[in-house]
């Protein structure tokens, strides 16, 4: 992921929407709208980069702030939550410290917020439609600059927060079984004795096993045999490998193979007669 200040991006932002928001002129107020949905896209993608371990880089595609928030939240339920931070020695090893000094408060911009005010500018940056103007809607300036400072105040919060992108969990970690890179899944509690986990960086499949406080990973492939007779080996095949014209060299004997689709034929089932009364 590129080293990108998102949150300075969104800061400038929403700066630049307040010096609009401060002219009386509907022209300025949709380019107000503008900038509050970008600051709301930079605030999104700059909680994406706290979770560059754990996320594959496909998401990096995804430029709608929406899917990529759903996408985080399905890694972490707590992705869009408020979280204050606080630190303390602990007396006894493993109970909570007595005494905590509070660092700071950390105050994502949640998905509701998001939901709510992103789409909503969208129709104002468009042109209205033939039926829009016929009907005299050519849309409620004054609706827009209520949404503006709705937005205005929620992201003034959010970006005041002393801490920011906390990501505390309990993780467990592997290098990837096919390219080697290290692996962080967050543990939650939907997880069940066995689960599935994507490579982020080439996307190999893998399985986790829960064994008590341990987890053991597996890669998830599948073993096809060897074509050459008399040869009873075969390879181990991601299932993204395995496609129609794939080569690859036997484990066993170190012959070639290729993958292909074959058409055999089969006998069709016979229709029953139709009964007769």
């Amino acid at each position: 992921m590129p080293s990108i200040n998102f949150r300075h991006e969104g800061r400038e932002c929403v700066s630049r929407a307040k010096v609009l928001l401060a002219q009386s002129d509907d022209h300025a107020l949709r380019y107000a709208a503008l900038e509050l949905r970008m600051a709301m896209e930079a605030l999104i993608y700059d909680r994406m980069s706290a979770y560059k371990a754990e996320v594959p880089k496909s998401i990096y595609e995804t430029w709608q702030p929406k899917q990529v928030l759903k996408r985080l939240l399905e890694i972490d339920p707590h992705a869009d939550a408020v979280a204050t931070i606080s630190i303390g020695v602990e007396d006894t090893p493993g109970l909570p410290a007595k005494e905590m000094t509070v660092l700071g408060t950390d105050t994502p911009l949640s998905f509701k917020n998001l939901k709510s005010y992103y789409d909503a500018f969208g129709s104002y940056l468009h042109k209205p439609t033939i039926k829009q103007l016929e009907a005299g809607n050519s849309g409620d300036m004054a609706r827009l600059r209520q949404r503006c400072d709705e937005v205005v105040a929620i992201l003034d919060v959010v970006l005041a927060s002393a801490v920011h992108n906390s990501t505390m969990g309990n993780f467990s970690t592997c290098a990837c079984f096919r390219c080697g890179k290290d692996i962080k899944r967050r543990i939650t509690k939907a997880d069940g004795d066995t689960f599935p986990v994507t490579c982020p960086e080439c996307e190999a499949l893998h399985i986790v096993e829960r064994q008590g406080d341990q987890y053991l990973w597996k890669a998830d492939t599948k073993v096809v045999p060897c074509a050459n007779s008399p040869c009873d080996g075969g390879l181990h095949l991601w299932p993204d490998e395995i496609v129609s014209g794939q080569y690859f060299e036997c484990e066993k004997c170190k012959q070639g193979n290729v993958l292909a689709l074959s058409v055999r034929p089969v006998e069709l089932p016979k229709e029953e007669p139709a009964e007769t009364t």
